[in-house]
């Protein structure tokens, strides 16, 4: 029952972050995360070969941390060609979101 609460959650999470305007959400495989640069790399499920290199330095990022190979959620903005993550979702199981 806490796993299910815990999936509603997210969708609703997601679906309400996909209404802010200029927010995008993309799912898929991390590639890479260097914490100390604040780059996150993930592979869009969606459209395979695509790699996002997204900006966290003001993401909210669950836990634990992206590793590679783990399946997240990220909600991002597109400013100029610079992607900047809002949130990273760890799809797998999220405890509690950081900085």
């Amino acid at each position: 029952m806490r796993k299910l609460i815990g999936i509603v959650g997210v969708v609703l999470l997601t679906a309400s972050l996909a209404c802010v305007k200029g927010q995008k959400v993309t799912q898929g495989k991390v590639v890479s995360f260097d914490p100390d640069k604040k780059v996150l790399v993930v592979e869009d499920e969606k459209q395979p070969d695509t790699k996002l290199a997204l900006d966290t330095t003001s993401a909210e990022i669950g836990s634990p941390q992206p590793a590679p190979g783990a399946l997240v959620r990220v909600a991002y903005q597109d400013r100029d060609g610079h992607l900047v993550a809002g949130r990273v979702m760890n799809v797998g199981g999220q405890k509690k979101a950081s900085h």
